[in-house]
């Protein structure tokens, strides 16, 4: 038990009355052989083969075995795109039933005593009651099942691509009683079984009506997002069983396939019918409907309806006069798991339709499905025939092709729907095949101009040239004949399509494309040889220069790439990432008029198709438990739709030509700290909204500035903003100061675009509401600025941490910072978004700082100077340590009416308690006196032409420092001098 089923050591061997008889299990073996055996009576299995090696059954006996043979290969992943022909080939071989005899002894489907022992789980065996079983059809699995935690048949991986069974001389006897079944298609499994071929059988009896065969309906209960998702799944509706010979069904070449359509159109709760069919295939290309009674024979092609006749005992078609093979269709995306697109549609000329779902999400990701199912889908079809294939979403970039069994006279021709006009580049045993339309030239590049009509240039069902094909990009078919066993790749080679209407103003000859295609070169900096002229026709429909719009199609691409293994992903992405930057300076070029220049004309329009850049490899991707478990509001489909939706949106452009800036709203008056909203539009000359403004890197912008505005008013927040559909939209824009301001907001980005500007912006910002729990602080150090700031984006960063890190209580925004030595201002508040709270938190500001503060930065260290608990209006603080609780600064600016005049900075309405009040003949603050000034932003230095005061209040002095530049300072100096002695 458990060794390699090897030739040389499993022959003439004898296996009865075990729990199981014969158990393969990770063979190193390319093919486990078991011949000349006699296996009989056992309980579960006779012959359980779950190994990677393929497995033959010769010249042996499988008698009155509860399961005679069940067949699980393993590997290799889809995931790995490797495609084995990995079999399972039963020759010569009696598989009997139960002896006349005994007892139709039919055992319970429940757990059975040595469920806990075996790791079976739930016995294997589903007819109604429980009878025996002769063979399950092979599966051929990605990956192990969860035994010995779950069942061993239980399928945890999604399907191999490749797999085939062979029954060549097998007798089945003694099949006609009880509930026992000749053959059965594994329950569990819902992705696909490989086509079975069967010649040369001999049948003893059998009740082929009753025991031989029998193909479950798909099951209800996979329909769920953990499984299927909304409709069944496609492994008990892709069966594939042919007699070769006639032996079994009667006639040679006669075939079985299963009843796909089941509850098509019926019971809503099953997601099958009509309604499913991708809008690309009841669409027509002008918008129109077509009728789903195009297809009035759904499920799989039965040649018209005729080659088929349907048995119920089966639950199959009997099918004759026709070939099938399977067909596997394969995204080899690096989302396969992740993007959905199915359901698929295959159609026929002659009014079949099928619609394949793929196979079900097998993940586990901390205890939910992790909602990944791969992109592989199995289809059957009649070989000569043409099919049309439709997918619900965005065509993969890469897919690959097969008809499994296939030989050199099986072929069809498979017209794959894309809704986009693109590049798709055929390979066939690795090497690049020209389209229909292409002609080699002698440097090796290729043309694909022809003198043939489209029907003509459609590959012929007749032909023997694998591989030949021809994209329509007038009814968006890729067209491909495929025919024998090797695969077929479509590569979607990144393009760029611009269609432009234009009104030549040249004197030269416009269709003169060598011209053209020269002078696009040249703007766009690429080489010549990428871009070529698809279409160029007047108004009239003629090629003659006439004057008028013509209507001009460009397509740049890179030229074909001749080997497939180097048109792998990051070249894809190296091509769709150059031709993306390409596009940009399109863009630029159309909309800053160089294109008109360049190709001599009046450009009138322009639409543009871009390249898709390749999606990234998340194949085996870990997805996060609570992702997975996350309940939205939309389902997975209808969220891709709208993603898909969005990107086909963006890929597909109208580069329109601006003209105007205008501004659309401007905030009045708002409070200091608020929001300010600035919104504006680019137009063209028409007035039309302009929604695309630049490309990529060269997106235009809009920033905001200051032209006039109070001492140290800033804008804090976002001052620049990208547009967006044609609009630019500042809302998170505050200003530090109260005061007004004049407002400037211009197009910045790219640089070189200079004419878009509003200067008329007026703003009046006045003080907080009286609750408002936000306050701006500021913080001046003993610095130069430019010396210890060098890098800003990284200062701001570590003051936000040092903030946070000293008062951890507070929150910090709009940190900003500036020149006038080195000045850090912040808006603080609390979590509680309390004014009162606030007020507290800044009152333990004040006594920190006046204890020190000192930042260590760039490898200097600077103390605090000064720390202002009211920065909007200017107001109090306190000068570092040795700063007096209340600042008041003093400039005596002149007598009148026998008094001075004393200016304080904002702080409690009183003047120092040893002024002389007699004296005073007013008290102003400094900041409503106009010929008072600040020479040294952000200090306490305030001056006019008559006096110059510092310091006011310090200990060193105590008076005030006052620096004379008039007779009149003089005396305002000795007063201030011996105020306070």
């Amino acid at each position: 038990m458990g060794e390699d089923l090897a030739a040389s050591a499993w022959e003439n061997n004898v296996a009865h009355s075990c729990l199981w008889g014969f158990f393969n299990k990770e063979s190193s073996h390319d093919v486990s052989k078991l011949n000349k055996a006699f296996i009989w009576q056992n309980f579960d299995y006779g012959v359980l083969h779950w190994s990677k090696s393929s497995l033959v059954i010769q010249n042996s006996v499988l008698a009155d075995n509860w399961i005679s043979v069940l067949p699980l290969v393993i590997g290799p992943s889809p995931l790995t795109h490797e495609a084995v022909a990995k079999y399972v080939m039963y020759q010569n071989t009696l598989i009997y039933g139960r002896n006349p005899d005994a007892e139709c002894d039919e055992r319970s489907t429940t757990k059975h005593p040595t469920a806990e022992r075996t790791g079976i789980g739930y016995h294997g065996v589903p007819p109604s009651n429980g009878g025996r079983l002769g063979t399950y059809l092979a599966s051929f699995l990605g990956g192990w099942t969860g035994w010995p935690k779950m069942a061993i048949h239980s399928p945890h991986s999604p399907t191999s691509i490749k797999g085939l069974t062979t029954y060549t001389g097998v007798t089945f006897a003694n099949w006609d009683r009880c509930n026992d079944m000749g053959i059965m298609n594994l329950r569990g499994n819902g992705d696909c079984h490989h086509p079975t071929n069967m010649d040369s059988m001999k049948y003893s009896s059998v009740d082929f009506d009753a025991n031989f065969l029998k193909i479950f309906s798909p099951v209800f209960g996979f329909i769920n997002s953990a499984d299927c998702v909304d409709m069944p799944c496609d492994a008990k509706k892709k069966i594939l069983i042919t007699d070769t010979d006639g032996t079994t069904l009667d006639t040679a070449g006669a075939t079985l396939v299963p009843f796909s359509e089941f509850q098509w159109d019926g019971d809503a709760k099953w997601g099958i019918g009509d309604y499913r069919i991708p809008n690309t295939m009841t669409t027509a290309l002008n918008g129109s409907k077509i009728s789903s009674d195009t297809w009035p024979y759904k499920g799989i092609d039965r040649n018209g309806n005729q080659a088929c006749t349907f048995m119920e005992t089966y639950n199959m078609y009997k099918c004759t006069g026709v070939t099938y093979k399977m067909l596997i269709i394969e995204s080899m995306d690096g989302d396969t798991e992740l993007r959905r697109i199915s359901p698929l549609a295959l159609a026929t000329e002659d009014g079949s339709v099928d619609l394949i779902n793929g196979p079900m999400d097998h993940g586990w990701c901390g205890g939910y499905t992790c909602q990944q199912r791969i992109s592989t889908f199995y289809a059957l079809v009649i070989t000569n025939k043409v099919y049309r294939l439709y997918m619900t979403s965005t065509q993969p970039q890469s897919l690959r092709y097969y008809l499994i069994d296939a030989s050199s006279s099986d072929k069809i021709r498979l017209d794959v729907y894309y809704s986009k006009n693109q590049r798709l580049d055929m390979y066939y045993e690795g090497k690049y095949k020209a389209p229909n339309n292409a002609a080699k030239q002698d440097d090796g590049t290729y043309t694909y101009a022809s003198d043939k009509t489209a029907a003509e240039l459609y590959p012929s069902i007749s032909s023997n040239d694998n591989g030949q094909n021809f994209f329509d990009t007038s009814a968006h078919f890729m067209s491909m004949l495929l025919r024998g066993p090797l695969p077929y790749t479509i590569k979607t080679s990144p393009m760029i399509v611009m269609s432009l209407s234009v009104e030549p103003t040249g004197d030269g000859d416009f269709f003169d494309t060598e011209k053209i295609i020269a002078n696009l070169a040249a703007l766009l900096g690429i080489d010549a040889s990428k871009i070529k002229i698809a279409e160029i026709v007047s108004e009239d429909g003629s090629r003659r220069r006439r004057a008028g719009t013509i209507d001009l199609q460009i397509e740049i691409s890179e030229p074909a790439i001749e080997d497939e293994s180097s048109m792998d992903l990051t070249k894809v992405t190296e091509m769709a990432t150059a031709l993306t930057e390409a596009s940009e300076i399109f863009v630029a070029s159309v909309q800053k008029g160089e294109l008109s220049a360049a190709l001599e004309v009046e450009v009138k329009s322009v639409q543009m198709e871009l390249p898709k850049i390749p999606a990234a490899d998340s194949r085996n991707a870990t997805v996060d438990p609570e992702e997975a478990a996350r309940v939205t509001e939309t389902t997975y489909a209808e969220t891709q739709a709208a993603e898909e939706a969005a990107a086909e949106n963006a890929a597909s452009i109208s580069v329109l030509i601006p003209k105007t800036f205008t501004l659309v709203s401007a905030s009045e008056e708002v409070k200091v700290l608020s929001d300010v909203a600035l919104v504006s539009k680019v137009l063209t000359s028409e007035g039309e909204i302009v929604p695309l403004l630049g490309a990529g890197n060269g997106k235009w912008k809009a920033t905001a500035t200051i032209l006039e505005g109070p001492d140290q008013g800033r804008i804090l927040g976002t001052k620049e903003v990208e547009f967006l559909n044609g609009y630019s939209n500042l809302t998170d824009l505050r200003m530090s100061r109260t005061g007004t301001y004049k407002m400037k907001l211009a197009v910045t980005h790219p640089a070189d675009i200079t004419d878009y500007e509003i200067v008329d912006i007026s703003v009046i910002v006045t003080d907080q509401d009286d609750d408002s729990p936000y306050s701006r602080v500021s913080f001046t150090f003993d610095a130069d600025y430019d010396e210890v700031v060098s890098d800003k984006a990284d200062f701001t960063t570590y003051m936000s941490s040092y903030l946070k890190e000293r008062y951890p209580d507070l929150e910090f925004a709009d940190i900003d910072h500036y020149a006038g030595s080195l000045i850090v201002e912040t808006t603080v508040y609390t979590s509680s978004k309390s004014k009162k709270d606030t007020e507290a938190a800044i009152e333990t500001m004040n006594s920190d700082t006046e204890k020190g503060m000192k930042l260590s930065y760039g490898g200097k260290t600077v103390e605090l100077k000064t720390f202002n608990s009211n920065a909007s209006s200017g107001g109090g603080g306190n000068v570092a340590v040795i700063v007096a609780s209340i600042l008041v600064v003093l400039v005596v600016i002149g007598l009148a009416a026998g008094g001075f005049v004393f200016y304080k900075k904002n702080q409690d309405n009183k003047v120092h308690e040893n002024v002389p009040m007699h004296w005073v003949n007013s008290v102003k603050d400094v900041n409503d006196d106009p010929t008072l000034s600040q020479p040294d932003n952000g200090s306490n230095i305030y001056a006019n032409p008559g006096v110059r005061v510092t310091d006011c209040e310090s200990a060193d002095h105590p008076g005030g420092e006052v620096q004379q530049t008039s007779e009149l300072a003089k005396v305002a100096e000795n007063f201030i001098k011996n105020l306070w002695n």
